[in-house]
Formats: C-alpha cells, sequence, structure tokens
C-alpha cells in the first residue's frame, strides 16, 4: 500500500488551493476537498489491489 502518491496528490491540491485563492473559506474548502479526495483515492487502490488478489 502506497501512501506518498495520495499525499503528494493532497499537498499539491492544497499549494494549487492557496495559490488561486486568497480566501481563507476557499483555501479551507480546497484543502478540505483534496484530503477527500487522496483518502478516496487510496481506498480505491487498496480495494482493488485486494479484489485482483482474491483472483488469484
Amino acid at each position: 500500500m502506497r501512501f506518498d502518491q495520495s499525499l503528494l496528490a493532497m499537498s499539491c491540491g492544497s499549494i494549487v488551493g492557496i495559490c488561486t485563492s486568497f480566501d481563507i473559506h476557499d483555501m479551507l474548502k480546497t484543502i478540505i476537498m483534496s484530503t477527500l479526495s487522496a483518502i478516496a483515492s487510496y481506498l480505491a487502490t487498496s480495494w482493488i489491489k485486494r479484489m485482483t488478489k482474491k483472483k488469484d
């Protein structure tokens, strides 16, 4: 399970959110959404790995 890719995506999303908007509410919203998407992608990849293992 590789979590560093999700962390990289999360940090990139946070940096983009901070650079594009100086409003604190938009910034927090962007950070929360990037965190949720990173968690979702991590869960999806781990679930796909688990399903491919079951086929064997």
